[in-house]
């Protein structure tokens, strides 16, 4: 049975609205905060707190909607987060209100997953919506510093509730058209060890991205002499590629071949792409090592969010809650460890030595797949 073509567009233009919302939000707090004088201890706490509630949202909010399904259980979480957008437009100064974000961010994320999982050709919807990711997180980026700086903060939070409203509402419309899993098969018996690996290595990409977005531009600026608006260019030149990039592997998937192995080769593309920067000198070769990432997330997002709802089976909630957690919890972990490195070994030799991990990373789960039934 084909996927219908609406549907994949609705959960395209789902994640576009949600990502131009933390598009928008996100990158603008801690330039915002600055400008009024705040502390960098009080920035860090701020964005920290956020991390952290939207970690632990996404894992509580997953876990109840396996046991409470149902669109009033999405509408309810959507109006939430809906609300905390609209009160941060009225009280924009309310600096320590700011972490109620992360149940903003959070809120939808296992309820839209689920139902992008259910049916048949699952693939090709989850391909479109991390498409849509990405146009969203670029166009969000793109447009947020030009609005902050002629109408201001309080316009980003007011123009983000209505973005986030359209995400709400699409979003729900796409639960009641679709609300059970199309499957005439017994759950496959998944072990421990390919769930553990699965979750862990979906930490270590997840890592990766943070490095990507937060330490990577410095490094070309500080280490590389690429100048300032380049090595942040970087960023949104990759974004755009990563458009192509989904689409090649969300056929490569829909077309049989495994998502266990297109997963298992995220892990290598990301130690080639950690490599590619090491070896990079100049502002081209930035550019280049930096437009590479496009390959590792196209084919890490869609291969992990199949390998989740194949993983999770009758908890798909829960399963998706603890994948979207991943996100903020290596947000939090990520700069502890990346510091240390960084001091000890310098920007270079931290990028070598961290091409390990997902080369390893990628030959255990590539050899133990076939010890398990992963689809």
């Amino acid at each position: 049975m084909e996927v219908d073509y609406d549907s994949k567009v609705a959960y395209m233009l789902i994640n576009v609205f949600y990502q131009l919302v933390i598009g928008m939000i996100y990158p603008l707090l801690p330039l915002f905060m600055k400008s009024i004088g705040i502390s960098i201890i009080v920035i860090s706490i701020v964005i920290s707190g956020i991390s952290i509630i939207s970690f632990a949202s996404s894992i509580i909010i997953g876990y109840f909607y396996d046991r409470i399904k149902g669109k009033r259980n999405g509408m309810i979480m959507g109006i939430m987060g809906e609300l905390i957008l609209i009160f941060l437009s009225l009280f924009y100064r309310l600096i320590l209100a700011f972490p109620l974000l992360g149940f903003t961010i959070s809120a939808m994320y296992p309820m839209i997953m689920v139902s992008a999982s259910e049916g048949t050709e699952a693939e090709k919807r989850f391909g479109f919506f991390w498409l849509g990711g990405s146009i969203g997180w670029s166009i969000g980026t793109g447009i947020t510093g030009i609005v902050f700086k002629t109408l201001g903060i309080n316009y980003i939070f007011g123009i983000s509730a209505i973005f986030y409203a359209i995400m709400v509402y699409l979003s729900l419309s796409q639960y009641s058209s679709k609300t059970k899993v199309v499957s005439g098969n017994t759950p496959v018996p998944i072990s421990q060890m390919i769930t553990i690996i699965s979750f862990l290595g979906i930490f270590v990409l997840f890592s990766i991205d943070t490095i990507k977005n937060l330490y990577l531009p410095t490094y070309y600026t500080f280490d590389l002499g690429v100048s300032l608006p380049l090595s942040t260019l970087t960023l949104s030149v990759e974004a755009i590629l990563e458009i192509p990039s989904i689409l090649f592997f969300t056929y490569l998937i829909s077309k049989k071949v495994k998502n266990s192995k297109v997963f298992s080769l995220s892990f290598m593309l990301a130690s080639l792409y950690l490599l590619l920067n090491y070896i990079a000198f100049n502002t081209i070769s930035a550019f280049i090592a930096m437009s590479f990432y496009c390959l590792v997330w196209g084919s890490f997002i869609v291969s992990s969010s199949i390998i989740v709802a194949n993983l999770s089976q009758k908890f798909r909630g829960l399963g998706f809650g603890i994948f979207n957690s991943l996100y903020p919890l290596s947000g939090i972990i990520t700069p502890l460890y990346m510091g240390v490195m960084i001091k000890t070994l310098g920007y270079k030799q931290s990028l070598l030595y961290l091409s390990l991990i997902p080369l390893l990373v990628g030959i255990f789960y590539y050899l133990i797949q076939y010890e398990n039934k992963v689809k």
